[in-house]
């Protein structure tokens, strides 16, 4: 199987911008524990490391712009909607638990890290069931 470039550049662009998270992260939370910045700094603390996570979503989007291939791109886009939707599930699941105060809170931070492995999980899924039909076809 022959890998696209429009792949490539994703896997890179996606590379850079999880290392631009690790980055802003880091540094966010250096700076909100060793210096006592104002409220509107901790906001902007609090905010920066998003930026990421929308650039991480634009090059998801590139990707589904620039690929060729029309049956890999609609395989990411069921993929990506089959994992929001667990994800939306999940949380909403999550949040009708929290306010019966069955749980305590539930850090929202993690929804994109959740989502880039359902993701995965689901495009495994998708690969192990297409191996399978390809074996009963056989």
């Amino acid at each position: 199987m022959e890998i696209s470039p429009a792949s490539v550049r994703f896997v890179w662009r996606f590379i850079g911008a999880t290392l631009v998270y690790g980055v802003l992260i880091t540094g966010a939370t250096w700076v909100a524990r060793n210096f006592d910045p104002s409220p509107i700094g901790l906001v902007a603390l609090s905010i920066l490391p998003a930026i990421a996570i929308a650039a991480s979503l634009i090059v998801v989007g590139l990707y589904l712009i620039e690929e060729t291939d029309e049956y890999v791109r609609k395989r990411q886009a069921v993929a990506m909607l089959v994992s929001i939707g667990i994800l939306l599930t999940l949380s909403t699941a999550l949040g009708f638990l929290q306010q019966r105060n069955l749980i305590g809170s539930v850090d929202l931070l993690w929804a994109f890290p959740a989502w880039c492995v359902l993701w995965s999980v689901t495009q495994c899924w998708m690969a192990i069931r297409d191996y399978r039909r390809a074996g009963d076809a056989a």
